[in-house]
């Protein structure tokens, strides 16, 4: 996929419409020290994440926030490494550091992607609400808002699943008539157990706006440092259309973040192709390298293994 994506490149670079020299222009014209800064607002998404985390695993345990900050940047490392099926590192990390069982674990992770989902929904309303769309977009918009309310309506539905599910837990494991399925079942709802708890959900509410606002800030100011020259609500709509299509990763190569970053910034910033896919792939890269080298520190320090915790995954769950 990674030699599919640079002949991809490559054919885009060759063409005869398609403008090296503005490309490459894009690339001289960076902001070193906005990127900087950019970078440290990530690192503290991830440690305002790691306490949004700890409050949805105290049913389960309490565990230190310094593990769980390693933990976040491990999984969003395995993330950008393995596409979407590297959200499971996450849930094991923390699972064999401190001996929670691995289902709990997925389910506070389903519940953070239940609240992230909603973020997103509300920082595309707020973007499409602020910036003013351009004409010929209506199509795009369109697209967008459907986009918004499947993610809406599936966030909501897994939220009702999990809320009924924990209300009923006793009726629904009295049902189950093999011992290991019960048994997960009841430390699912356990973990998940938050969501039917007003105030525990509006502490979570309350880490998620924290979380979304330092993600805002990160990424604006990776916008700058892109000398993209964008306006604030713009970046804002720019954030939740990137966000929609970061649910689409391939392993190493990203692929919807990039598409859903080139496609937002020339619809509604007006930036050439060129300029926006170098934009697409800076973006990338200030992301992925950053996270990625600290979690490679990481994984040196504690001697974590991702293929050992992943077969001991699999052997625990068949």
């Amino acid at each position: 996929m990674g030699i599919a994506a640079l002949l991809g490149a490559s054919y885009l670079l060759l063409s005869r419409d398609f403008d090296r020299r503005l490309f490459m222009e894009s690339f001289r014209q960076m902001r070193p020290g906005w990127i900087a800064a950019s970078v440290l607002a990530t690192f503290a998404s991830y440690a305002i994440r790691a306490v949004r985390w700890r409050g949805l695993l105290a049913p389960l345990k309490p565990v230190r926030w310094s593990l769980l900050f390693t933990g976040t940047i491990l999984g969003f490392a395995a993330i950008y490494a393995a596409g979407r099926p590297g959200e499971i590192v996450r849930p094991l990390w923390v699972a064999r550091q401190e001996d929670i069982p691995v289902t709990g674990a997925v389910a506070s992770i389903v519940v953070e992607r239940v609240f992230d989902s909603l973020m997103i929904v509300l920082l595309l309303a707020i973007g499409l609400g602020a910036a003013g769309v351009p004409a010929g977009a209506a199509d795009a918009v369109a697209a967008l808002s459907r986009a918004a309310w499947w993610l809406l309506l599936g966030s909501l539905t897994a939220m009702g699943i999990v809320f009924l599910s924990h209300r009923n837990a006793a009726s629904i494991k009295a049902r189950i008539r093999f011992g290991r399925l019960r048994r997960l079942f009841e430390t699912f709802t356990v973990a998940a157990g938050s969501l039917s708890d007003a105030g525990t959900v509006a502490v979570t509410a309350g880490h998620s706006l924290l979380v979304w606002i330092a993600i805002a800030l990160q990424f604006w100011l990776m916008l700058v440092g892109l000398n993209l020259g964008l306006p604030p609500a713009t970046a804002i709509l720019v954030l939740a259309v990137t966000g929609i299509g970061s649910l689409a990763q391939l392993p190493g190569i990203g692929g919807g973040f990039q598409a859903a970053f080139v496609f937002s910034v020339t619809v509604f910033g007006g930036i050439a192709s060129e300029t926006a896919l170098a934009g697409a792939l800076l973006a990338w890269w200030i992301t992925y390298i950053p996270t990625f080298a600290a979690a490679a520190l990481c994984m040196a320090w504690k001697g974590f293994s991702t293929k050992a915790r992943v077969r001991e995954f699999r052997t625990e769950s068949g």
